[in-house]
Protein backbone atom coordinates (compact mmCIF):
# COMPACT_ATOMS: atom_id res chain seq x y z
CA UNK A 1 0.00 0.00 0.00
CA UNK A 2 1.65 3.49 -1.25
CA UNK A 3 1.30 6.13 1.60
CA UNK A 4 0.16 9.51 -0.19
CA UNK A 5 1.23 12.36 1.48
CA UNK A 6 -0.45 16.05 1.38
CA UNK A 7 1.37 19.01 -1.19
CA UNK A 8 3.25 21.24 0.97
CA UNK A 9 2.19 24.74 0.93
CA UNK A 10 5.16 27.54 0.00
CA UNK A 11 4.20 30.40 1.46
CA UNK A 12 7.46 31.81 -0.83
CA UNK A 13 5.91 30.91 -3.92
CA UNK A 14 4.58 34.12 -6.04
CA UNK A 15 0.58 34.18 -5.98
CA UNK A 16 0.48 36.26 -9.54
CA UNK A 17 0.57 39.84 -11.19
CA UNK A 18 0.97 42.74 -8.03
CA UNK A 19 -2.21 44.95 -8.31
CA UNK A 20 -1.25 48.80 -9.05
CA UNK A 21 -3.05 51.06 -6.65
CA UNK A 22 -1.77 54.23 -8.39
CA UNK A 23 -3.48 56.71 -10.40
CA UNK A 24 -5.88 55.53 -13.33
CA UNK A 25 -6.36 57.33 -16.90
CA UNK A 26 -9.83 57.49 -15.34
CA UNK A 27 -8.97 59.47 -12.35
CA UNK A 28 -7.13 62.11 -14.84
CA UNK A 29 -9.81 62.35 -17.34
CA UNK A 30 -12.45 63.05 -14.37
CA UNK A 31 -10.07 65.85 -12.51
CA UNK A 32 -9.70 67.58 -15.81
CA UNK A 33 -13.08 68.18 -16.80
CA UNK A 34 -14.18 68.72 -12.85
CA UNK A 35 -11.65 71.55 -13.14
CA UNK A 36 -13.05 72.54 -16.56
CA UNK A 37 -16.43 73.44 -15.30
CA UNK A 38 -15.11 75.25 -12.53
CA UNK A 39 -13.66 77.70 -14.32
CA UNK A 40 -16.65 77.97 -16.55
CA UNK A 41 -18.92 78.73 -13.51
CA UNK A 42 -16.33 80.99 -12.22
CA UNK A 43 -16.22 83.11 -15.45
CA UNK A 44 -19.93 83.51 -15.78
CA UNK A 45 -20.04 84.79 -11.98
CA UNK A 46 -17.46 87.43 -12.78
CA UNK A 47 -19.18 88.94 -16.04
CA UNK A 48 -22.75 88.66 -14.20
CA UNK A 49 -21.23 90.35 -11.35
CA UNK A 50 -19.84 93.38 -13.40
CA UNK A 51 -22.59 93.68 -15.29
CA UNK A 52 -24.72 94.37 -12.23
CA UNK A 53 -22.24 96.42 -9.53
CA UNK A 54 -19.97 98.35 -12.14
CA UNK A 55 -23.02 99.89 -13.52
CA UNK A 56 -24.22 100.65 -9.78
CA UNK A 57 -21.02 102.15 -9.43
CA UNK A 58 -20.70 104.53 -11.61
CA UNK A 59 -24.66 106.12 -10.97
CA UNK A 60 -23.30 106.20 -6.64
CA UNK A 61 -20.46 108.15 -7.62
CA UNK A 62 -22.36 109.94 -9.92
CA UNK A 63 -20.47 109.30 -13.32
CA UNK A 64 -22.55 110.50 -16.75
CA UNK A 65 -20.54 108.09 -18.95
CA UNK A 66 -22.34 108.35 -22.34
CA UNK A 67 -23.43 104.71 -23.69
CA UNK A 68 -23.56 102.96 -20.59
CA UNK A 69 -25.42 99.45 -19.62
CA UNK A 70 -28.18 100.84 -17.33
CA UNK A 71 -29.70 97.49 -16.30
CA UNK A 72 -32.77 99.70 -14.37
CA UNK A 73 -33.12 102.54 -17.10
CA UNK A 74 -33.85 99.06 -19.32
CA UNK A 75 -36.60 97.63 -17.02
CA UNK A 76 -38.22 101.23 -16.90
CA UNK A 77 -38.47 101.58 -20.73
CA UNK A 78 -39.82 98.10 -20.45
CA UNK A 79 -42.21 98.71 -18.06
CA UNK A 80 -43.47 102.12 -20.01
CA UNK A 81 -46.61 101.97 -21.81
CA UNK A 82 -47.52 102.65 -25.20
CA UNK A 83 -49.98 105.84 -25.55
CA UNK A 84 -52.41 103.64 -26.34
CA UNK A 85 -52.36 101.60 -23.76
CA UNK A 86 -52.71 104.68 -21.30
CA UNK A 87 -55.70 106.27 -23.28
CA UNK A 88 -57.90 102.78 -23.12
CA UNK A 89 -57.29 103.15 -19.58
CA UNK A 90 -58.09 106.65 -18.94
CA UNK A 91 -60.58 107.00 -21.69
CA UNK A 92 -58.72 109.91 -22.64
CA UNK A 93 -56.71 110.09 -26.22
CA UNK A 94 -53.11 109.94 -26.69
CA UNK A 95 -51.07 112.46 -27.28
CA UNK A 96 -50.97 113.25 -31.11
CA UNK A 97 -54.77 111.23 -31.76
CA UNK A 98 -57.01 113.30 -33.24
CA UNK A 99 -60.82 112.69 -31.92
CA UNK A 100 -63.17 111.88 -34.16
CA UNK A 101 -66.11 113.89 -34.40
CA UNK A 102 -69.34 112.55 -34.40
CA UNK A 103 -71.76 113.74 -36.81
CA UNK A 104 -74.18 114.84 -34.38
CA UNK A 105 -71.23 117.22 -33.76
CA UNK A 106 -70.80 118.61 -36.98
CA UNK A 107 -73.00 121.63 -38.11
CA UNK A 108 -75.80 120.52 -40.80
CA UNK A 109 -76.30 122.98 -43.79
CA UNK A 110 -79.35 125.36 -43.71
CA UNK A 111 -81.26 125.11 -46.58
CA UNK A 112 -82.50 128.90 -46.26
CA UNK A 113 -78.81 130.26 -47.14
CA UNK A 114 -79.99 129.84 -51.19
CA UNK A 115 -80.92 132.77 -52.46
CA UNK A 116 -84.16 131.11 -53.68
CA UNK A 117 -85.37 129.89 -50.30
CA UNK A 118 -83.60 132.74 -48.36
CA UNK A 119 -87.10 134.83 -48.57
CA UNK A 120 -88.63 132.13 -46.79
CA UNK A 121 -86.82 131.19 -43.53
CA UNK A 122 -89.41 131.49 -40.50
CA UNK A 123 -92.32 132.83 -42.93
CA UNK A 124 -96.07 131.92 -42.64
CA UNK A 125 -98.88 131.92 -44.61
CA UNK A 126 -100.00 135.28 -43.61
CA UNK A 127 -96.55 136.13 -44.77
CA UNK A 128 -96.01 134.39 -47.75
CA UNK A 129 -99.69 133.87 -49.53
CA UNK A 130 -101.16 136.07 -52.80
CA UNK A 131 -102.37 138.39 -49.80
CA UNK A 132 -99.28 137.80 -47.62
CA UNK A 133 -97.45 141.25 -45.94
CA UNK A 134 -94.37 140.53 -46.76
CA UNK A 135 -93.19 141.19 -50.12
CA UNK A 136 -89.96 139.40 -50.44
CA UNK A 137 -91.45 135.84 -49.06
CA UNK A 138 -94.64 136.09 -51.36
CA UNK A 139 -93.07 136.84 -54.40
CA UNK A 140 -90.36 133.98 -53.99
CA UNK A 141 -93.51 131.57 -53.32
CA UNK A 142 -95.68 132.34 -56.23
CA UNK A 143 -92.38 131.56 -58.61
CA UNK A 144 -91.96 128.70 -56.50
CA UNK A 145 -95.20 126.98 -55.54
CA UNK A 146 -98.13 128.70 -56.17
CA UNK A 147 -98.21 129.94 -59.79
CA UNK A 148 -97.62 125.50 -60.44
CA UNK A 149 -101.10 124.80 -58.54
CA UNK A 150 -104.34 124.26 -60.38
CA UNK A 151 -106.79 126.80 -59.18
CA UNK A 152 -109.15 123.87 -57.44
CA UNK A 153 -106.07 123.05 -55.52
CA UNK A 154 -105.12 126.59 -54.47
CA UNK A 155 -108.76 126.80 -53.12
CA UNK A 156 -108.59 123.43 -51.20
CA UNK A 157 -104.96 124.81 -49.79
CA UNK A 158 -106.41 128.06 -48.40
CA UNK A 159 -109.29 126.85 -47.07
CA UNK A 160 -106.95 124.48 -44.59
CA UNK A 161 -104.93 127.51 -43.54
CA UNK A 162 -106.20 128.27 -40.42
CA UNK A 163 -103.40 127.01 -37.98
CA UNK A 164 -100.14 128.08 -39.61
CA UNK A 165 -96.92 126.74 -39.45
CA UNK A 166 -93.66 128.68 -40.59
CA UNK A 167 -91.04 127.19 -43.49
CA UNK A 168 -88.39 125.39 -41.50
CA UNK A 169 -85.92 123.15 -42.55
CA UNK A 170 -86.39 119.40 -42.97
CA UNK A 171 -82.97 118.46 -44.25
CA UNK A 172 -79.98 119.99 -45.50
CA UNK A 173 -81.75 120.39 -48.86
CA UNK A 174 -85.39 120.73 -48.44
CA UNK A 175 -87.79 123.15 -46.51
CA UNK A 176 -91.01 122.69 -45.30
CA UNK A 177 -94.24 124.69 -44.39
CA UNK A 178 -98.12 124.74 -44.09
CA UNK A 179 -101.43 124.83 -42.15
CA UNK A 180 -104.73 123.25 -40.88
CA UNK A 181 -108.14 123.96 -40.62
CA UNK A 182 -109.15 124.82 -37.24
CA UNK A 183 -108.84 121.95 -34.56
CA UNK A 184 -108.11 119.40 -37.34
CA UNK A 185 -104.43 119.16 -38.05
CA UNK A 186 -103.48 116.09 -39.59
CA UNK A 187 -107.40 115.89 -40.77
CA UNK A 188 -107.83 118.23 -43.22
CA UNK A 189 -104.29 119.89 -43.37
CA UNK A 190 -101.85 120.77 -46.16
CA UNK A 191 -98.14 121.17 -46.78
CA UNK A 192 -96.11 122.53 -48.87
CA UNK A 193 -91.90 121.38 -49.76
CA UNK A 194 -88.98 123.47 -52.02
CA UNK A 195 -85.70 122.05 -52.50
CA UNK A 196 -82.69 123.94 -52.50
CA UNK A 197 -82.97 123.85 -56.43
CA UNK A 198 -86.37 125.07 -56.63
CA UNK A 199 -88.37 121.91 -57.24
CA UNK A 200 -91.54 122.16 -55.26
CA UNK A 201 -94.16 119.54 -53.91
CA UNK A 202 -97.38 119.30 -52.03
CA UNK A 203 -99.31 117.29 -49.79
CA UNK A 204 -103.23 117.66 -48.32
CA UNK A 205 -105.88 115.79 -46.53
CA UNK A 206 -109.03 115.74 -47.07
CA UNK A 207 -110.74 113.71 -44.13
CA UNK A 208 -107.74 111.97 -42.83
CA UNK A 209 -106.96 110.57 -46.46
CA UNK A 210 -103.54 112.19 -47.69
CA UNK A 211 -102.75 113.21 -51.54
CA UNK A 212 -99.43 114.34 -52.74
CA UNK A 213 -98.15 116.10 -55.54
CA UNK A 214 -94.49 116.48 -56.64
CA UNK A 215 -92.90 118.88 -59.69
CA UNK A 216 -90.36 117.34 -61.65
CA UNK A 217 -86.81 116.51 -60.39
CA UNK A 218 -88.14 116.76 -57.10
CA UNK A 219 -86.46 113.70 -55.11
CA UNK A 220 -87.72 113.14 -51.84
CA UNK A 221 -90.90 112.17 -52.52
CA UNK A 222 -90.56 109.48 -49.24
CA UNK A 223 -91.21 113.02 -47.24
CA UNK A 224 -94.72 113.10 -48.54
CA UNK A 225 -97.76 111.65 -46.98
CA UNK A 226 -95.48 110.08 -43.87
CA UNK A 227 -98.34 108.72 -41.44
Amino acid sequence: MIELSPPVLNLQERCGPTLSLGQSALGESSGGSGALFFACVTCVLAILAALVLVPLSLEVSGSSLSGRFDLFGLAKILQQKLPSERAEETGKPARGDVPAVSSSAQSSVDPFTTPLLAPLKGQYCFNYLPAGDNVASRKAFAALVWSKLEPDIRELIEQRMDVCFPFEAVDDDIVKAGGCSKSECGENDAYFYISVDGKAAIEYRVDSVCSSAAEDGFTKISLLCKP
